[in-house]
């Protein structure tokens, strides 16, 4: 963790800790600063230029705090590979985003952020396009609630058991969506158009959704 205008020296430290004997064996160390110049200055970055056993400074941001999220993700993957797995926590909700961070490292997962109630356009679309297949929600309902859907994957010409599975056991098929009506625009979305999934596949999702009044 870094000040936003100065490096503590408590991170300095460790930064010098680890590097060292990497320096020595004449090893590559590069340090990434996660975020624009709005949570991490320029002057954070020039000090770590200038630890003689750090060879290079990269910074990974997008212009807000999910965008941020989704290029450490993306870094991620180009650098030590990712599962099938990942973390979503709430974008506001530092402690739980850095408490996931370890268990998240050791599944290999990266970790995204979601706003309360609804899923931001980068972060599904992160989710949609890096083969994830599993997603642990990082919270209770107070910072992430029931709103934010999971991410299912079918087959292409019929629905997959798994999917239809998941409704039947969260009961959510035949009662109003968290309370509310489909028609009041709570519900569930097919992504793709009939290439990736077919209309056959897709009358089958739908049906799940008749409701019981």
């Amino acid at each position: 963790l870094t000040h936003r205008d100065h490096l503590p020296w408590e991170t300095r430290a460790e930064i010098e800790r680890v590097a060292e004997p990497r320096f020595w064996d004449e090893e590559d160390v590069t340090v990434y600063v996660l975020g624009g110049t709005g949570a991490v200055s320029d002057s954070v970055f020039k000090e770590l230029q200038k630890i003689r056993e750090v060879s290079a400074v990269k910074r990974v941001w997008g212009p807000d705090r999910y965008a941020t999220a989704a290029a450490i993700a993306t870094e991620m993957d180009d650098e030590v590979w990712i599962g099938t797995t990942a973390y979503v926590v709430n974008g506001h909700a530092w402690a739980d985003a850095v408490a996931a961070a370890p268990v998240a490292a050791r599944d290999s997962a990266p970790v995204l952020m979601t706003k309360t109630s609804t899923v931001p356009t980068v972060t599904m679309d992160w989710l949609e396009d890096n083969g994830i297949t599993d997603v642990v929600i990082v919270g209770g309902e107070g910072v992430v609630s029931s709103a934010v859907a999971p991410v299912l994957l079918t087959t292409k010409n019929s629905l997959h058991p798994e999917v239809k599975k998941y409704f039947d056991e969260s009961d959510a098929i035949g009662v109003p969506y968290a309370g509310l009506h489909l028609d009041q625009g709570i519900g569930c979305y097919v992504l793709g158009g009939s290439a990736a999934i077919s209309d056959a596949t897709y009358k089958a999702f739908r049906d799940l959704w008749i409701l019981v009044d």
